[in-house]
């Protein structure tokens, strides 16, 4: 409390209807008595005189001079800056803004406060409605000044963050502009903007982004109405939707995402608002959206319990649907019989089966043909996607006939050839919220699993009692994509999802990753089987969402996951057996898993992944050899993850990266490596949010220091060893009559000692 007494401090209270509101009136009495709090009160309303004695003292407005100096850009009359000063109430924001118009436009201030007048304004229009009144002068010069084409991003500002808006929101200009010609539009804007003093541009290129003031985007609300709101929120929507990606394996993919995270995310804080999120349209795009948007948080920044929250209210968005209650506490179930452990205990299964039958009911019902072709008409497609469309379409696809990643509803709509590219549209609009459920289970379980084996999960989190865990995430979407394949097989012999072979695959990963010993029958039923799925994965079309996803000369990340497993196949045989025979197979598997991560250039991430697992495996037995082969590896993820542009430098996979490589630099680092962990860990702890990682990398240079002292101290002993040894051989040699030779190994050792 002493400190609270010998301090200042400053109470704003914003927007005051009146002093003498109660709450209002009791804290201005408790402040009046003491000598070390000041208020600053601020009101759209004019106060009795008797208030502000009561109160406290009235500030002055802003002098002539003051506004004065808004217009010395040009010749102006004090007289004629006074009066307009003064039907502006001399408001600082209300003078910037007429002064900008005035200046751009060339208008006299006479002119400009005829126009006033006609726009109704007096003199007891005050604040923000006065400031209103201004704004849409600006807006209908900025309207004047901007195409139609690029009008329509202007108009969906007041549903973006307004201080981070990415010039790739170009894509919501119209698709038959070519790409120069977007890029034409939206720089017309960034100056539009800035001549009128409404926006700043931060960056260049592609990483521009805008900050609108606040005042703009509130201002085109105010002129909309609520019938044009509905419209653009519903378009919005689904603009997020088709421009947001579920498999975040390329790096074009995860930085388009990023540039859509926070304005997706407000759009659906605000969505009940604006629309009724019961309709089943609104409830499959808003489970996408939550989907997506929790793909990007598990990916980006420090964000794992908003992964955790995104992702579940996805999957419980689709349960809803189906009015399905999950039976939480009988799920729970393990085997080491690795079929057993995929498939889960035998209500799960029986689940699965049910949930599998309510979702094809219900989109049979409820989903359209129109929803299905424009879903495949405006999904952005990677450019692996493209290039996948251009090979399997037999010459109905070429790229000028692609406009900014998607593909034209005409093409959509045309199947002929087209068939190889996309499963019927009814077995596509069936089997969409399957495939959905899909993805959401799939992410949710990498996600958790994550969170657990990192002790991320925390117990306050919501009520975990009604939450599934990792493994059961994991054994729903195994179950439904082996039902999804199943009703493929029976009535569309030649369209094969993908997901039971992803989740067939990643559940042998899982298990092999849960299981600390797994029976010698196992493990080779187990590799059987991952080089069983190699060749399928190299002889067969895969899709997903009805969309062609695999095929051959395409599944290079498919190879690089059968083989990760396998290379874990060679770990568990080594820990079992410790014999040379299984770390000469272990350290094979690791080479040709290097040989793939060289091809695999836009997949940084799994890269950075591979490189981590390959210096595990050179350790397994540290010769010197092996650990210099080690250091490689490590330095090869970490400059993989900095060609990320600084997307994922402060993710839980970036913080992974740099324990391991810690731990390497402390067992068997050199005294470069300790300053080059020093360094990095220096620039982690500047970066880093979270409170345990800054305490765990306080930890480590803690014992980084202690690391160096004593392998400097080694170094000194050793220097001072080679001086005693030369010294008596000097002796030894004067004894003989013999000349000693100068050894300039041990002279250069104490010269680079530190």
């Amino acid at each position: 409390m002493s400190d609270m007494k010998d301090t200042n401090h400053l109470i704003i209270l914003d927007e005051i209807e009146s002093p003498e509101e109660p709450v209002i009136d009791l804290i201005l009495k408790k402040v009046i008595q003491t000598k070390n709090t000041y208020v600053i009160g601020t009101s759209n309303q004019r106060f009795m005189i008797t208030q502000y004695k009561k109160y406290g003292m009235k500030m002055n407005r802003m002098t002539e001079t003051e506004a004065f100096s808004f217009f010395q850009f040009a010749e102006y009359s004090r007289e004629d800056v006074t009066t307009l000063a003064k039907k502006l109430d001399c408001l600082p924001l209300a003078l910037s803004f007429t002064a900008t118009y005035i200046k751009n436009t060339q208008t006299s201030i006479e002119n400009y406060i005829h126009l006033l007048e006609n726009d109704e304004i007096s003199e007891h229009i005050l604040g923000v409605d006065l400031v209103f009144q201004l704004f849409n002068l600006i807006l209908q010069r900025l309207q004047n000044d901007l195409t139609k084409k690029v009008q329509c991003v202007l108009s969906y500002a007041p549903y973006f963050v307004y201080d981070n808006i990415s010039v790739m929101l170009k894509s919501l200009l119209p698709d038959f502009l070519l790409e120069g010609e977007k890029e034409a539009e939206i720089n017309n804007l960034i100056i539009t903007l800035r001549k009128y003093s409404v926006a700043v541009v931060k960056g260049y290129g592609e990483r521009r982004s805008i900050s609108i003031h606040s005042m703009t985007c509130l201002a085109i609300r105010k002129n909309k109405t609520k019938e044009q709101i509905k419209q653009e929120v519903s378009y919005l929507l689904k603009h997020y939707c088709f421009i947001m990606d579920l498999d975040l394996r390329l790096i074009e993919s995860i930085k388009r995402n990023v540039c859509y995270l926070s304005h997706a995310t407000l759009l659906l804080e605000k969505l009940h608002s604006y629309l009724d999120t019961n309709v089943f349209q609104m409830r499959r795009y808003k489970s996408f959206l939550c989907c997506a948007i929790g793909v990007t948080f598990r990916m980006y920044g420090n964000a794992e319990l908003s992964s955790y929250d995104y992702l579940d209210r996805a999957k419980n968005i689709i349960f809803d649907l189906i009015k399905f209650q999950p039976k939480i506490s009988v799920y729970p179930f393990t085997s080491t019989d690795p079929v057993l452990y995929l498939k889960g205990c035998s209500v799960l299964q029986k689940d699965t089966e049910d949930i599998f039958d309510r979702l094809v009911k219900e989109s049979e019902q409820k989903m359209t043909k129109d929803f299905v072709q424009t879903f495949l008409a405006n999904k952005f497609r990677s450019s692996r996607e493209m290039e996948l469309f251009e090979k399997y379409a037999n010459g109905e696809i070429n790229k000028n006939e692609i406009k900014h990643f998607k593909l034209t509803s005409y093409k959509t709509k045309k199947r002929g050839n087209m068939e190889k590219i996309f499963a019927p549209f009814k077995s596509i609009k069936e089997t969409f919220l399957v495939d959905l459920l899909i993805s959401i289970m799939h992410e949710s379980s990498k996600h958790k699993w994550w969170m657990e084996s990192t002790n991320s999960m925390v117990t306050e989190y919501g009520n975990n009692e009604t939450k599934m865990d990792s493994l059961t995430d994991s054994q729903f979407a195994y179950n439904l994509a082996v039902w999804l394949q199943c009703y493929f097989k029976k009535s569309y012999k030649n369209y094969l999802p993908i997901a039971a072979l992803v989740e067939h695959r990643d559940g042998i990963i899982r298990f092999l990753r849960s299981e600390r010993t797994v029976s010698t029958k196992n493990l080779h039923k187990i590799i059987q089987r991952l080089n069983e799925m190699q060749g399928e994965g190299s002889s067969t079309l895969f899709y997903t969402y009805g969309a062609l996803k695999m095929a051959p000369k395409f599944t290079l990340y498919h190879k690089c996951m059968i083989n990760r497993a396998l290379l874990k196949c060679c770990f568990i045989e080594w820990r079992e057996r410790k014999s040379e025979k299984y770390l000469e197979k272990a350290i094979l598997q690791a080479q040709t898993l290097n040989e793939i991560a060289i091809t695999m250039r836009e997949d940084l991430l799994i890269c950075m992944m591979i490189y981590l697992e390959i210096a595990e495996t050179y350790l397994l037995f540290p010769t010197k050899n092996n650990i210099d082969q080690a250091k490689q590896k490590y330095k090869k993820a970490f400059e993989l993850q900095s060609t990320f542009g600084g997307i994922l430098l402060t993710t839980q996979y970036h913080f992974n990266l740099y324990q391991q490589y810690i731990h390497f630099c402390l067992k068997f680092g050199n005294l470069e490596d300790l300053n080059d962990a020093r360094k990095i860990s220096v620039e982690m702890r500047e970066r880093c949010v979270q409170q345990k990682r800054k305490q765990a990398i306080g930890d480590n240079l803690i014992k980084i220091e202690d690391r160096t002292k004593s392998k400097v101290s080694l170094v000194i002993n050793e220097c001072y060893l080679c001086i005693i040894y030369r010294k008596v051989k000097v002796c030894i040699y004067k004894r003989g009559n013999a000349k000693p030779k100068r050894k300039q190994k041990t002279t250069r050792l104490i010269t680079n000692a530190p």
